[in-house]
């Protein structure tokens, strides 16, 4: 039997109050900084006696995400969980937790109200850093933090020498290409985009540039992205709207992933931030809930960015900012006719010539008609009522 420690921690029983639920984010998040790991319900270390159908439903992993991540920004975290049966009818109840790519910092306070409902009382504060120190989930020190940089400067160095060592060791006359990890070029998009999703795992801010939005574009039809490279494209077409819509169509099942990108975008220090006020709000109004809608309207009101701040404090509502999507969508007309009379076939073909021109050369006029053309692809495309 496997004692508990810094990658494993039992509850024999789990109260379902809103102390023990804040609590259990607290203890996600430390595992997630601490390498991954599993909390298994239902045992101790001497134990097994299972917790009942009922108990193991708020544990489901869709439901903790979700409150794990009205508590991180970005919402960087991934977790699962295996149910399985007992012998006396019970169930063993394992959250599993992937190892955090960089350390996750809480972005709100964790409060819940005693026996006295006028005081809140914290489990933890914006800004604190959890891990595990042995079996014990504790504040990160100072050691922790300065261990996670080296660590990632070690694996960041030993990458680089392994390209050394390879490229030193080819004979003179050698053509060098560039591929992925997986053996695709680097020229083909899903090469592209399995370079562009590595690069932006060594920095956070990594977005993929305006002209290769559009080659990808011209090349949509043959592209399949992954999770990664499809939230990466969203948060990249943020800053350049005019391809954003035809990303979005992809993702138009996922809202937590396009939410996800909406938050990354707010937090980012990248130098197109400026362009992706108007986006966030817009996208927003379609894929968030209330509450994430609402933190998102707040974050933009106290930015530092003054367009930020000018965008959050316009907001009038929902209703309103899907009044004013709908009628960019009922609107554009080109040569006579409106662009929702246009067929799929006849906006693709479209699509493809402004594209086009657009790699040619840049013009605002011709990106402002390729974003109304992907918004009302977006719109046929997902089947969307009148919005």
């Amino acid at each position: 039997m496997v004692d508990e420690g810094k990658n494993q921690d039992y509850k024999l029983v789990f109260r379902h109050d809103e102390k023990a639920r804040v609590d259990l984010v607290k203890n996600i998040v430390a595992m997630a900084n601490s390498g991954g790991g599993k909390i298994i319900f239902g045992r101790d270390e001497t134990t097994t006696p299972g917790i009942s159908d009922e108990e193991t439903k708020p544990l489901d992993s869709a439901r903790l995400l979700d409150k794990v991540e009205k508590f991180i920004r970005p919402a960087q975290i991934d977790i699962s969980h295996e149910t399985n049966d007992l012998e006396n009818g019970n169930y063993l109840h394992t959250i599993i937790i992937k190892p955090a790519e960089y350390p996750i910092v809480m972005s709100r306070q964790g409060t819940w109200k005693g026996m006295d409902p006028k005081k809140e009382k914290g489990l933890f504060l914006k800004g604190d850093i959890w891990t595990r120190h042995g079996s014990k989930t504790e504040r990160a020190s100072y050691e922790d933090v300065r261990t996670w940089i080296e660590e990632k400067k070690e694996k960041a160095l030993n990458n680089l020498l392994e390209r050394i060592q390879l490229v030193t060791s080819l004979p003179e006359d050698s053509e060098i290409r560039g591929f992925t990890s997986s053996g695709k070029s680097i020229q083909t998009p899903s090469g592209f985009l399995e370079n562009e999703v590595i690069l932006r795992e060594i920095n956070k801010n990594h977005l993929i540039q305006p002209f290769y939005l559009l080659w990808l574009f011209t090349l949509r039809n043959g592209i399949r992205p992954t999770r990664e490279e499809l939230g990466l494209l969203i948060g990249s077409a943020l800053r350049r709207q005019s391809t954003l819509y035809w990303w979005l169509i992809d993702a138009h099942d996922s809202p937590h992933l396009i939410v996800q990108e909406l938050f990354s975008a707010l937090d980012s220090q990248d130098r197109d931030k400026s362009d992706s006020a108007r986006s966030i709000v817009e996208v927003a109004s379609i894929y968030a809930s209330d509450e994430q809608l609402e933190e998102i309207i707040q974050n933009l009101v106290q930015s530092r960015y003054a367009h930020f701040r000018d965008e959050g404090e316009k907001w009038e509502g929902r209703k309103f900012q899907l009044d004013k999507l709908n009628t960019r969508i009922e609107i554009p007309i080109l040569e006579g006719r409106n662009l929702l009379d246009f067929s799929i076939p006849e906006l693709h073909e479209l699509g493809d010539k402004v594209t086009s021109a657009l790699l040619k050369e840049k013009a605002t006029a011709n990106s402002r008609l390729l974003g109304n053309i992907t918004r009302v692809m977006w719109w046929k495309l997902t089947q969307n009522p009148k919005i």
